[in-house]
């Protein structure tokens, strides 16, 4: 069989003759359950449809599961080893293809436990490995049991202290392995000692987060039910209410198209609405935030000469799926604010922040859900954070350009409408004229232009760049300028010929996309005078530091 290895550092001999550890035993169980939904998927047409030969057919994958896919699941677990050391984490996995990992301790961010809802109810719980400057997960160990999900996390922590304070000598294996479980033991009367809550969120905010978020992951789950059981109409739905209190619902549904359209968008909602609130609570039931201060010999300091070097924030949430993680300070590279129209109407915000070595968007949410004042105090025990009252504002040129741009979109929108209609329900006419309906949006375009207007606008703090954007989804970034590393300015065909440029700051971990922290549409010498000056700035502060 093919080998292949995957190391961010040669492999220490301590490692090779250290105890290899296994997966919870009951992961086998775990992947057997978790997978007898789809073997159900397999068995309906069989078991709806009756012994025909078609069904017989349809047994045929259900059978080569067994035979496949559980021996599989055996041989994976055997062939599944790994090895916590004062200097490395070792992960050996692979059947068909063997992968040979070796992720160094110092270089470890974030050792995130996660206790899915089966899981926990066995006893285990998924470790998650990330490395500073790793866009994805480097180290996987699903599953182990809590107690040595713990107890590695705790060892991590210890070793990585240890390293910081002096770099120790090698040690034999049997050496090791006695201090794993003090260092361990050590690590938790340690943790008790240092750790400061800073945010609990009630169950009552929790469901009340929830209220302001719609979710269509139930809605899919519904209607893709009715489409499998045959029901294409809504209206075909109303016999089935007719003997119930919605009787006069389902008599108006069949009765009018127009009602039933309206009642099924009303229902649409709703369901969104409660799925929000469940998903939500879901997500954050417990969610308790606390920081642990760093060690008084650990080397380094925070921003600015803060104390934050080797200070985390660790956080606990979730009700069906329990998670735990870690957002080591001295790693953050911006703040990040969001809120939406609706929350900012109540005074509710979150808070973010943008990470070197976390998987996805970089992005790891510190407050959920709370009000500004609240944000506003725990984004000061992150980095020191002043929010003016008012933003600068950019160009008002902007709402000329992005009207333009919404009044393409929307024509060719209708064009397509258009000519699609024709094709469909016109028959051999070329173009569908009730398309033309469609232009009576076209006011929205300055309207919404207008207020991404005004939702836009940026100020220069002694800590760096704040930067505002959005009308539905509005953020508001903080980009520090000891993490600045890129400046430009930039500046389209359309917008030189209108005299404005687009400023961009780069950070370590920022994610671009859409929502990316740019002032855009400036005027063009007000652009290239705060360039000079931010990169000024930066430079001060590094020479300073010097």
């Amino acid at each position: 069989m093919p080998e292949t290895q995957k190391s961010a550092a040669p492999a220490s001999r301590s490692a090779a003759s250290a105890v290899a550890n296994r997966l919870h035993p009951l992961t086998i169980l775990q992947q057997v359950i978790s997978s007898l939904p789809a073997l159900g998927v397999l068995l309906l047409p069989f078991l709806t449809t009756g012994a025909d030969l078609e069904a017989w057919g349809n047994l045929v994958p259900a059978v080569a599961y067994g035979v496949i896919a559980l021996p599989l699941f055996v041989v994976r677990y055997l062939r599944f080893r790994y090895w916590i050391t004062s200097s490395e984490i070792v992960i050996h996995s692979g059947v068909f293809k063997r992968q040979h990992r070796s992720i160094p301790v110092e270089r470890v961010q974030n050792v995130q436990i996660i206790h899915p809802f089966l899981p926990r109810l066995l006893g285990m719980a998924k470790v998650k490995v990330e490395t500073a400057g790793g866009g994805s997960t480097e180290g996987t160990l699903e599953y182990v049991s809590t107690a040595e999900a713990e107890r590695i996390r705790a060892a991590v922590r210890a070793f990585q202290r240890e390293r910081a304070a002096a770099p120790a000598a090698e040690a034999s294996a049997r050496e090791e392995e006695a201090a794993e479980a003090e260092h361990a033991e050590a690590s938790r009367e340690e943790t008790a000692l240092r750790e400061e809550t800073l945010y609990d969120m009630s169950l009552r905010r929790v469901v009340l987060s929830g209220a302001f978020r719609f979710s269509l992951a139930l809605l899919a789950v519904i209607f893709g039910g009715l489409q499998y059981a045959g029901f294409d109409d809504p209206r075909e739905l109303a016999p089935y209410f007719e003997g119930g209190p919605l009787r006069a619902l389902a008599e108006g549904a069949r009765a009018s198209p127009v009602f039933a359209a309206a009642l099924t968008v009303a229902v649409v909602c709703l369901l969104g609405w409660v799925t929000g609130i469940v998903l939500n609570v879901n997500r954050y039931y417990g969610f308790r935030l606390w920081r642990e201060e760093g060690d008084a010999g650990d080397a380094g300091s925070g921003p600015n000469g803060s104390p934050n070097g080797s200070a985390k924030l660790h956080y606990r949430r979730g009700l069906l799926t329990v998670s735990e993680g870690t957002i080591p300070l001295a790693k953050v590279q911006a703040v990040l604010l969001r809120t939406n129209p609706l929350m900012r109407l109540f005074g509710w915000f979150a808070l973010k922040v943008q990470t070197m070595g976390v998987e996805g968007t970089n992005q790891q949410t510190v407050v959920p859900f709370a009000r500004r004042g609240e944000v506003l105090a725990l984004a000061q025990r992150i980095r020191p954070l002043d929010v003016p009252e008012a933003f600068s504002p950019v160009s008002r040129l902007t709402i000329r350009r992005a009207t333009i741009r919404y009044t393409w979109a929307l024509a060719a929108l209708v064009a397509t409408a258009g000519f699609l209609g024709g094709w469909l329900l016109a028959g051999t006419r070329l173009f569908w004229h009730g398309a033309y309906w469609g232009l009576l949006a076209w006011p929205l375009a300055p309207g919404w232009a207008w207020l991404r207007y005004r939702c836009m606008g940026y100020a220069l703090t002694s800590e760096g760049l704040l930067v505002q954007r959005g009308v539905l989804r509005q953020r508001t970034w903080l980009l520090p300028t000891d993490r600045q590393q890129v400046f430009y300015a930039t500046a389209s065909l359309f917008q030189r010929r209108l005299g404005l440029k687009t400023l961009y700051l780069d950070t370590a971990g920022a994610s671009g996309g859409t929502a990316a922290p740019e002032v855009i549409d400036l005027p063009a010498g007000e652009a290239d005078h705060r360039l000079r000056q931010l990169y000024d700035r930066f430079q001060k502060h590094f020479a300073i530091d010097d």
